[in-house]
C-alpha cells in the first residue's frame, strides 16, 4: 500500500499576525506583499464561488463542516455546539488516528475513538443532543454525491450514554423537500413506542422545516448500537451514525483503547432512483432478470474509501457497466471532476495494548468479512449482549449487526491492514456480470482497508502482514458456513436467561416468498405484500381500533415467531430479520418448513439478538416476551427486500397501548401531529 497517512495540518488560525510597525518596506518585501494580496483575492473569489455552489446544492447546509460534542459540567448534559467546530482541525496525539485533509462533510477520524469525555457512572443523567438534518455534497469513497448529513457530516455524530440515562435528541429537519425519521437500532423502547422512529408504523415523517424531539430511557442495555433513518432509503444516502451505551459493570474485561469501525456499502446513484429501478421489470443492471438487487459501487470504513473515477472505456459500456443516468450511476460518475482525493487514516495503538473494536454494518445490502492482518480477534459482544469470549480470525456481519472484538497488539511493530471485504459470493453466486472487472467495486478489490499502526511506526511505512495469516495456527473462524450467522448454539450470553415460557397457541408463523407482480418481483409475507401508510402511522390508528387483546392474542405473556424462508431461486438466498423495540431469543432452527423436518432447540440461555439471518429453505424460531405495548416493525434489514414487501407490523398489549395513547397530550411534541399533511 503506497499511500501515506500524513497528520492533520495545524490550524492556521493559531498563528498570530506579525505587526509591521512603522518600518519602511523594501522593494522585495513590497513585491511579496502585492503577490500575497493577489493570491488572497484569488483564494477569496474561489471560496465564494465554492460556497455559492454548495448553497446551490443545499441551501440549508450548516456553516461548519463538523460539530463536536460539548459536555456541560454543571448540568451533566451533552449538547452540540457549532462554536466548537474548530476543535476538529486541531492536531491529534500520536496514539490517535492520523489523516490527511478529509473530504467535506465526512465525519472526522477522532469521532470513532471513544475518549473519556463521558464519565461512566450509575447516576441517571439526561444526555441532550441536537441534530440538524440537511442535504449536501459529500465524498465517501472519493466520489462526490448528494447525501443526507447530520450536523454537516456523514456518518452522523456519536451518541454516548450510560445505563439508566435518558437520551434526548432534538431533530431539526432542514432539508428542503424531504421528511425524515430516526430509528434507534437495537434500543428497547420500553413504554415509549412512539419514539421508535419507524415511518408509517410509529410515526409520520418529520416534515421539512419542522422539529421533533426523541426522548427515551436506557433501562438495562449496554454495548454497541447505532441510529439511522427509517424513512425510505435515507440510511443508504448517509443518515446514520454510531451509538454507544456504557456500563461500569459491563462484562468484557479491561481494555486500553475503544474504537468504532462502521462498515457498509456505497451506491453512487441516489437511493430512490435505484429503488424505482429495482422494483421495475427490467433493472438496468439485470435487464432479463427482475428482482436482482442493485450492485453496490464501493465499500466504506467510517465513511470513506477510494473510488475509480475515470471515464469508462467503450468496452466497459458495451459490457453493460453502468454509465449514465439510464444505469445505476448518475451522469456525474463519468466526470473526473466529480471525484476528490481521499487518504485512509490509521488507528494508532501502543505495543501490547488491548483494543476493543466495535464493528457495525450500516450497509444497505452487502455482508462483510472483517479482519486485521496477523491479529486474532476475540468476540465479546453481539448486538449489545456480552458473551463468553470467542477467538476468531475474522468477523462476519450482515447489515444491522454489530460485534465487539478485543484485539491485542502483540505483533511486530508496524502497520497492518484492517479489512472489510464484501462477501460477494453471498449476493451474486450465479453471475459475475453484476461485478465485471471494470466495475468500481471490482477495481477496489471488493474491500475497503484502514491501517492498524503501532505507535512507533512511521506513518509512511508499508503495511506488513498477510491476510488470513495469524500467529496462532490453532485459531479457526467459528463461522462454519459462508454467508450465515454464527451457529446459534455457540455464543453463550454472560447474563444468563432461560427461554421465555410460551403456551401451545402462542405461535405465529411467517412464510416469506417472492412473487411476480406486473413484471417485477416483490416479497409477500403470508401472501400479503406490505405497504406503509402514506399520510398516517399504524400506531395512531390504534385509538380508533376496536381490537382487544383477547381477540388479537396480543396480551399473552410470550410469543414464538416461526419464520420460514422457502426461496431457492437464487442458490444462496438469505433473509436478515430485525425486530424493532426489543431483542429476541433464538430458540430453534432447522431445514425446510417448521414441523416438516428436524428442528434444533436451545432453551437453556439462548442467544439474544436484534438482527438475525434465516438461510434459504429453512426456518428459525425466535421468542419474545409480549410485555411491551406497541406496534413494532419486523422486517428484513436488506433494505431492497424490505422495500419490496418483506415487512411486518406486530402489535403487543393492544388494550394497554390504547390506554397509554389516550393519556398522551397529542398537542405536545409527539409524532402524531405530523401525521396530517406530512411530505413524504
Amino acid at each position: 500500500m503506497a499511500d501515506t497517512q500524513p497528520r492533520e495540518p495545524p490550524d492556521p488560525r493559531e498563528s498570530k499576525p506579525r505587526s509591521n510597525g512603522n518600518k519602511r518596506w523594501s522593494p522585495l518585501a513590497l513585491c511579496l506583499f502585492v503577490a500575497a494580496c493577489s493570491l488572497t483575492v484569488l483564494i477569496t473569489v474561489d471560496f465564494i464561488l465554492f460556497q455559492f455552489s454548495q448553497q446551490h446544492q443545499s441551501q440549508s447546509q450548516p456553516a461548519s463542516d463538523h460539530i463536536e460534542p460539548v459536555h456541560d459540567q454543571a448540568s451533566s448534559v451533552l449538547t452540540w455546539d457549532p462554536k466548537s467546530a474548530s476543535a476538529t482541525r486541531a492536531s491529534v496525539q500520536a496514539t490517535s488516528e492520523t489523516s490527511s485533509a478529509f473530504p467535506n462533510n465526512i465525519a472526522p477520524p477522532r469521532q470513532f475513538r471513544i475518549s473519556n469525555d463521558l464519565t461512566i457512572q450509575t447516576k441517571p443523567t439526561i444526555r441532550d443532543y441536537v441534530f440538524n438534518i440537511t442535504r449536501g455534497l459529500a465524498a465517501p469513497g472519493r466520489y462526490n454525491k448528494s447525501m443526507i448529513l447530520v450536523n454537516g457530516q456523514t456518518p452522523g455524530p456519536l451518541i454516548e450514554a450510560n445505563v439508566g440515562d435518558t437520551i434526548r435528541v432534538k431533530v431539526n429537519n432542514l432539508m428542503l423537500n424531504e421528511s425524515t425519521t430516526i430509528h434507534w437500532h437495537g434500543i428497547d423502547q420500553r413504554d415509549t413506542v412512539w419514539m421508535d422512529g419507524v415511518f408509517g408504523i410509529t410515526q409520520c415523517g418529520i416534515p421539512p422545516g419542522e422539529t421533533f424531539t426523541y426522548q427515551f430511557d436506557i433501562i438495562d442495555q449496554r454495548g454497541t448500537f447505532w441510529y439511522h433513518s427509517h424513512l425510505s432509503l435515507q440510511n443508504t444516502d448517509g443518515l446514520y451514525g454510531p451509538m454507544i451505551i456504557h456500563d461500569r459493570h459491563e462484562k468484557i474485561g479491561d481494555i486500553d483503547e475503544d474504537r468504532i469501525v462502521m462498515v457498509g456499502d456505497l451506491y453512487h446513484q441516489p437511493a430512490e432512483e435505484l429503488l424505482s429501478q429495482y422494483l421495475s421489470p427490467s433493472p438496468p443492471w439485470s435487464l432479463d432478470m427482475p428482482g436482482m438487487e442493485p450492485p453496490a459501487d464501493n465499500v466504506l470504513i467510517n465513511g470513506h474509501h477510494r473510488s475509480e473515477c475515470r471515464l469508462p472505456t467503450d468496452g466497459a459500456r458495451d459490457s453493460g457497466i453502468r454509465t449514465g443516468k439510464s444505469g445505476a450511476h448518475s451522469g456525474d460518475d463519468n466526470n473526473p471532476d466529480a471525484c476528490v482525493d481521499v487518504s485512509p487514516f490509521s488507528i494508532r495503538v501502543n505495543s501490547g495494548a488491548t483494543v476493543r473494536l466495535r464493528v457495525i454494518n450500516h450497509g444497505t445490502f452487502l455482508p462483510f468479512w472483517f479482519s486485521v492482518d496477523n491479529h486474532t480477534l476475540e468476540v465479546v459482544e453481539m448486538d449489545g449482549v456480552e458473551i463468553q469470549p470467542l477467538p476468531t480470525t475474522r468477523l462476519f456481519l450482515h447489515p444491522g449487526q454489530r460485534y465487539s472484538a478485543i484485539l491485542t497488539a502483540n505483533q511486530t511493530e508496524g502497520n497492518y491492514l484492517i479489512r472489510a471485504a464484501a462477501a460477494r459470493w453471498c449476493f451474486d453466486p450465479m453471475d459475475d456480470s453484476l461485478y465485471p472487472p471494470t466495475s468500481n467495486l471490482a477495481k477496489v478489490g471488493f474491500q475497503a482497508t484502514e491501517v492498524l499502526s503501532y505507535s512507533n511506526t512511521p506513518d509512511n511505512s508499508q503495511p506488513i502482514g498477510v491476510p488470513g495469516n495469524h500467529t496462532d495456527s490453532g485459531i479457526m473462524s467459528p463461522w462454519v458456513e459462508e454467508c450465515l450467522d454464527l451457529p446459534f448454539d455457540l455464543p453463550q450470553p454472560l447474563r444468563s436467561k432461560s427461554a421465555y415460557q410460551v403456551g401451545e397457541k402462542n405461535h405465529h408463523f411467517f412464510e416469506y416468498k417472492m412473487v411476480l407482480q406486473d413484471g417485477a418481483y416483490y416479497t409477500v409475507v403470508n401472501e400479503t405484500n406490505y405497504a406503509p401508510l402514506s399520510s398516517d402511522a399504524a400506531l395512531w390508528r390504534v385509538l380508533a381500533a376496536n381490537d382487544s387483546s383477547a381477540e388479537t392474542g396480543s396480551g399473552r405473556d410470550s410469543w414464538d415467531f416461526v419464520g420460514s424462508h422457502l426461496e431457492r431461486w437464487r442458490c444462496c438466498s438469505r433473509l436478515i430479520n430485525t425486530l424493532s423495540g426489543q431483542a429476541f431469543q433464538v430458540v430453534g432452527w432447522g431445514e425446510g418448513l417448521y414441523g416438516k423436518g428436524k428442528t434444533t432447540w436451545k432453551l437453556d440461555n439462548p442467544m439474544r439478538r436484534d438482527t438475525v439471518t434465516i438461510p434459504g429453505s429453512s426456518h428459525l424460531i425466535i421468542r419474545i416476551p409480549a410485555d411491551n405495548p406497541g406496534i413494532w416493525a419486523f422486517h428484513c434489514h436488506l433494505l431492497w427486500h424490505a422495500h419490496g414487501g418483506m415487512f411486518v407490523a406486530i402489535g403487543q398489549q393492544m388494550e394497554k397501548l390504547q390506554n397509554m395513547l389516550q393519556g398522551q397530550d397529542v398537542s405536545s411534541d409527539f409524532v402524531h401531529r405530523f401525521c396530517s399533511g406530512s411530505m413524504n
